[in-house]
Parts: structure tokens; C-alpha cells; sequence
């Protein structure tokens, strides 16, 4: 997530003219770059809940036994 965070951070702050390049009428690769890191952001949660149910909390209850 840091690394999909700060490199989009990068673009913006770096990568202006890049950034500002629009695809459609009313959507710029920025927008869409962000709605990505937002998608991602519940897709990293969702594969770390995942792992957690399956792998972490098992282990977890072995030791706690």
C-alpha cells in the first residue's frame, strides 16, 4: 500500500504533464490513477482478511491451546 501510495504521490507531484493527460472527455489518468489506489487500498484489506482467517488466527488458537 505505501509503495502504491507514494509512487502515485510521486507521479502527481513530479509527473504533472503525464498526469494531467486525459483519456476521455472529463477523465484524466490522475482520476483514474487515484480511483486506483483507492480499489487497491480495499483489495490489499481484503487479500490481508483472507490470510488472517485462513493462516494467522488458526496458528494463533494452536498457541493459545
Amino acid at each position: 500500500m505505501i509503495a502504491m501510495y507514494f509512487s502515485f504521490m510521486t507521479m502527481f507531484a513530479f509527473a504533472k504533464p503525464v498526469m494531467g493527460t486525459i483519456l476521455a472527455p472529463g477523465l484524466s489518468l490522475c482520476i483514474l490513477l487515484g480511483a486506483g489506489v483507492i480499489v487497491g487500498s480495499f483489495v490489499l484489506c481484503l487479500v490481508y482478511v483472507v490470510w488472517a482467517n485462513r493462516v494467522y488466527d488458526p496458528a494463533v488458537r494452536r498457541i493459545m491451546r
